[in-house]
């Protein structure tokens, strides 16, 4: 991130990230210093020594992309196929309960960004699941700058008592839960706050 910053003339800024994204957020707050005035985490992913509650299907796509990873890539470029050929939600199901609740301009965007990782490249994901699986190497004590994690109690992706422990680990971190919210709708509930504390 220090030389996307540079680039960008860019001296200080604050970090939203979803989901998978939660571990390169905290690497750069650990890593950038006061560069950083802020983490917001939306459903974001925890170490995986924070959660000894993994859903299955998490276990076994880091299974897969540590030991397997060409199974892995395939088994995506087949549901990226199916995905450019089916209604939004059969993406949107995969991130929410209910992905007829989801309005219609969401789901079109979590099919069209979900073609987008997956439909041609599917190396950078494969990689993303198996060090999401391993230790993430992060100095937590070594994020000064005010962390926000928003959590859904109903979140099957990311159980929230990871996100509890993980609030716990991190020195400046608050704790949002939303109440009956999954994945998406953490998302889709938090990203307008989210967003404009990052502006």
């Amino acid at each position: 991130m220090r030389p996307v910053l540079n680039d960008l003339g860019v001296e200080r800024a604050a970090l939203v990230a979803f989901s998978g994204g939660a571990p390169y957020a905290l690497a750069t707050a650990a890593s950038l210093g006061d560069r950083v005035t802020g983490v917001d985490l939306v459903a974001g992913a925890t170490p995986p020594s924070f959660g000894d509650d993994t859903p299955a299907v998490q276990r076994l796509l880091s299974g897969l992309a540590a030991a397997t990873p060409s199974v892995l890539g395939a088994l995506l470029r087949g549901q990226a196929w199916v995905a450019s050929r089916a209604d939004p939600s059969f993406v949107v199901a995969q991130y929410a309960e209910d992905a007829d609740a989801v309005p219609e301009d969401a789901a079109t965007v979590v099919k069209e960004d979900f073609l987008a990782a997956f439909e041609r490249h599917r190396n950078g994901a494969v990689t993303e699941f198996r060090d999401a699986g391993s230790d993430w190497g992060i100095d937590l004590d070594a994020v000064d700058a005010p962390v926000r994690l928003w959590h859904g109690t109903d979140d099957a992706n990311v159980p929230v008592a990871g996100a509890e422990r993980l609030a716990e680990a991190l020195p400046t971190a608050e704790l949002r839960v939303l109440d009956g919210a999954d994945h998406l709708w953490t998302l889709l509930r938090a990203a307008p706050e989210a967003l404009s504390r990052s502006r």
